[in-house]
């Protein structure tokens, strides 16, 4: 059987490819290829420079497109950071899906292990964007999605949200987003350590609460 390679969220989402149904109509347009190379242009420029230092004129020559082009699809600089942004979100909105018919309260460990499977995979990019301080939104929007992935969860298996459910909740949400972004900016330690403390976490603070 032939391995199927799991890709970054930018392999998913940014796909180059112009794809093809089977009636021949195609998946991606060229607006979703320009704004492609756009998007990985400036990623690559902030692998090493800050927002501040990188202009259009930079960005459309590492993008191969024109001037005219770049305004056709984005007005500045910061609505490409939108975009990408977006583009996060996107893919760890696709956990949600994943995660529908799992009772989540009790196989929290599944969760997690998605969730560090999509970290190890998009560990690249995902550096990029949290070094980068242009970014500063992305954090709390992952946090606000695994909070509201968790209520949505446990309430569809019937578990009571009370007040001290939502609040481990958000502890959870908070703690969970913030280790993975600590060591995806440091790397000090093997990954199977944190997430061996995460699930140590989550122990302590979602036991304690069904007890």
């Amino acid at each position: 059987m032939e391995k199927t390679e799991k890709k970054s969220f930018l392999s998913r989402l940014l796909n180059f490819k112009n794809k093809t149904k089977s009636d021949g109509k195609r998946l991606y347009s060229n607006t979703k290829q320009t704004t492609t190379k756009i998007k990985l242009a400036l990623l690559d420029l902030l692998s090493t420079k800050e927002l501040a230092q990188i202009n259009i004129t930079n960005l459309v020559n590492i993008a191969g497109v024109y001037r005219a082009t770049f305004y056709l699809h984005y007005k500045s600089l910061n609505d490409v950071v939108v975009d990408i942004e977006r583009d996060v979100c996107d893919c760890y909105e696709s956990i949600k899906l994943q995660m529908e018919d799992i009772d989540i309260c009790n196989n929290m460990d599944v969760l997690i292990e998605k969730i560090g499977e999509y970290v190890n995979i998009d560990q690249k990019y995902l550096s990029i964007i949290i070094n980068a301080n242009c970014f500063s939104k992305i954090t709390l929007n992952l946090r606000e999605l695994v909070k509201e992935l968790l209520i949505t969860n446990f309430n569809k298996f019937n578990h009571i949200c009370d007040e001290e459910m939502l609040f481990n909740i958000n502890v959870f949400s908070g703690a969970i987003v913030f280790a993975y972004r600590d060591w995806i900016i440091g790397q000090d330690f093997e990954y199977v350590q944190l997430e061996k403390y995460i699930k140590q976490l989550n122990k302590k603070i979602f036991k304690k609460s069904s007890n």
